[in-house]
């Protein structure tokens, strides 16, 4: 009866160690992935903002503080 129960705690050990590094792996990977795509997003939106004409950065819907706001915020 002590061998049964104790071959059951290991298993139940054994599955909660599984489920700690299953858990930790997914967030670690999906973290990963949102940074990267946040970082892609915004390199591009920079260099799209870079090549506008000379006069589109004259309004004033597309100032300095505007764009920075929408890189920081938006993306």
């Amino acid at each position: 009866m002590v061998a049964r129960a104790r071959m059951f705690s290991v298993i139940i050990f054994g599955l909660a160690c599984i489920t700690f590094i299953t858990f930790w792996g997914t967030k670690s990977s999906f973290g990963e992935v949102g940074e990267n795509m946040t970082l892609n997003l915004r390199s591009d939106l920079y260099t799209h903002i870079l090549k506008m004409h000379i006069g589109w950065h004259d309004d004033p819907s597309n100032s300095g503080g505007v764009l920075t706001a929408i890189l920081a915020k938006d993306i």
